[in-house]
This record gives structure tokens, sequence and C-alpha cells, in this order.
């Protein structure tokens, strides 16, 4: 049986649908990430998890027993906010054990679940600092402390890093990651950035329009989306449509039938780290020209053109293209994802940067 299980869940505000009868399923010891646009209702599902709104209907079971109607005190569930919201006129142990203090916990538990929090965190000797006496990443790791001293049997975290630098994100992904899993948590995170979902996550639900599209480990909603809305939301990706290429070269993908790839409404999909590029022939290479590159440190992005629509890879390494340049290219078709037209009428142009 699922640690968490969703079932048909749905919240309105003002008349206007934000969460439309979703359902999910969380085994115990499970990281799962909800990933999508602005406003789509993953920090309003987590509030639903968490208790601190009511669902409209549906109904939320946590570890056997059903929560629904439970307030959030007797949820046994912490959330962790994108502002650490850390109580900035008492120390960090303060903050620490501010909870265990609310629940009557005894000073002397509380002190020692304080001082098993900061070697946790990697925080001892702070104790007695104040908030603003701490980086943006110490903050965050006592927010994420606080949470984790009331012991909760699930752990919500919503966009926690987005406040960070780019470099103070990567550590911090990996901190988490580390007390996930020293803890043995179940743990529901929310972010906007898809490479973090990617890098964090067991299963990720992809979310648009107050519905679940998409849930499924990494590599699946990766290479496997199920509709143009979820592979754009994963980065670059082309589009091979069969106009562009002949009907006897789309049968070289697997996941289409020869009808599918004499059919002028398929289409394909194809990441472009599944383009290989070279310089020279290779065998069965096809012949593009270079229209741009963009240099982005470990690789450089290579937009080219291919009877007359433009196509993306990447070159890795020092390899370099310049614009007019003839390059010559194979597609690894074991990585693409045929679709016929009507299976997705979020599909549109060639290639999406």
């Amino acid at each position: 049986m699922p640690y968490i299980q969703i079932q048909k869940l749905s919240k309105l505000y003002k008349g206007q649908v934000v969460i439309d009868h979703i359902s999910l399923c969380v085994n115990h010891g499970e990281f799962v990430v909800l990933v999508g646009p602005s406003g789509c209702g993953k920090t309003t599902t987590l509030k639903l998890l968490a208790g601190l709104i009511e669902p409209d209907s549906g109904s939320i079971t946590i570890d056997g027993q059903n929560v629904t109607n439970l307030s959030a005190e007797k949820r046994d569930v912490v959330m962790v906010f994108q502002d650490n919201l850390l109580f900035p006129h008492i120390t960090v142990a303060q903050n620490i054990g501010f909870g265990l203090k609310m629940k009557g916990v005894k000073e002397d538990k509380i002190k020692a679940k304080v001082q098993e929090m900061l070697s946790l965190i990697q925080l001892e000797g702070m104790e007695e600092r104040y908030p603003d006496q701490l980086s943006g990443g110490q903050r965050q790791r006592v927010a994420l402390a606080r949470a984790l001293a009331l012991e909760p049997k699930v752990l919500l975290l919503d966009e926690p890093l987005s406040s960070l630098d780019p470099a103070l994100r990567c550590d911090m992904r990996d901190f988490i990651l580390e007390i996930h899993k020293t803890l043995d948590m179940t743990t529901i995170c929310v972010t906007h950035d898809c490479e973090e979902a990617l890098h964090m996550a067991d299963k990720i639900a992809a979310m648009f329009e107050g519905s679940i599209v998409q849930y499924a480990v990494p590599q699946e909603i990766y290479y496997r989306p199920l509709s143009g809305k979820v592979a754009h939301l994963f980065g670059r990706y082309n589009i091979l449509e069969c106009p562009l290429f002949d009907g006897t070269l789309l049968q070289k993908c697997k996941v289409l039938t020869e009808a599918q790839a004499l059919t002028c409404e398929t289409v394909v999909y194809v990441r472009p780290e599944s383009i290989w590029i070279t310089k020279t022939p290779t065998k069965d290479a096809l012949i593009g020209k270079v229209l741009r590159t963009i240099f982005i440190g470990e690789k450089r992005i290579v937009c080219f053109s291919y009877n007359d629509k433009e196509l993306v890879a990447y070159s890795w390494g020092r390899q370099e293209y310049k614009a007019g340049d003839k390059l010559f290219f194979n597609i690894r078709w074991e990585d693409c994802l045929g679709k016929s037209g009507e299976e997705d009428e979020n599909i549109s142009g060639c290639a999406h940067i």
C-alpha cells in the first residue's frame, strides 16, 4: 500500500478550479518532485497535504490513516517554505527547538534534539547566532533542521532553493538528498527548476492547470513525455515531421509503426543530445548547414538547417562550428519518441530552443 495516497483531490478558489481531481501515490522513502509552470497548483497541493487548506473533494491518506479532515498539527507533516521564515529575534538553537517547545517537550530533550540537528546540518557551534548572522544557505539549513526536529512522517519542501545563488543551489540540493536518505524520509518537493527535479527526484509529477499530466521516473519523463507541453517543460527538443524526413528514414525510429512512419501527421521528438554531429562524413550521415552556435561552457548549442528546417544539437568539448559550415549528423533513433499528430495538440514548430 502506498505511504501517501491522494485520490481525486480538488480545490476551488472563488469558483475557479485550482486543483482538478488529482491522484498520486508515494511510497515510503521516496523523493517526489512536483514541477510545472507558475500557477499550475504545485504549492496548493503541498498546502492540502499539510492541512493548511481544506480540499473541496477527494481524500488524503498517510501511512494508512485518512487525514483529509485532520488539522495540520495532527497530521505529522511538516512544510518548509520558499522563504525560510526563521524568527529573527531568537537564536539558531531557539529556532530549531521552537516547534518542540510549542508541543510541550521537556527542555533537556529539546537541547539534545537541537544538538542532534546542528550536527546533522553541519552547523555545530552556531547555535547562539541569530538568523541575520548566517548566510542564505545556512538559514535554509536551519529552517530544514527546525522541520526535521519534529520527526515528521512526511517532509514537504516548497521551492527551498529558489532564493539561493546557482553554486549554493547545487550544494544544497545534494545536502537535502543526503539528509533525505540518511533519515529515510518521505519527501515531496516543489520546484520550477526542471534540472533540479531530474537531479533530485525518484519520481516526477508534471503539473499543468491543476492536473497531473504525467507521473513517472525522471528518465521516462525526459525521454518519453506524454505531451508536447511535458517535453518542452524539460528542456530543448526537436520535432521531426514526416515531410521533413522521408518515411523510410523514420522507420528506423523503433517507436513508430510502418504505417505511422508513412503518415504525414506523424511527428518524432528528438532531444539535442540524441543527434550526433561531426565535421566528417560517417555511415548513413545526413548533411546540414550551421546557422549559428551558442557557447554555454561545457558544450555548444549548434543550430543547423536540414531541408530548410532548423534543428538543434550539442557539440561537446572544443570542437567549434561556424555559421555556414557544412556538418554531418546521425540520429540515435532508439532515444526518439514518435506520436501521431492527433495524439498531441500541443506540438508546434520544429526546433524548440
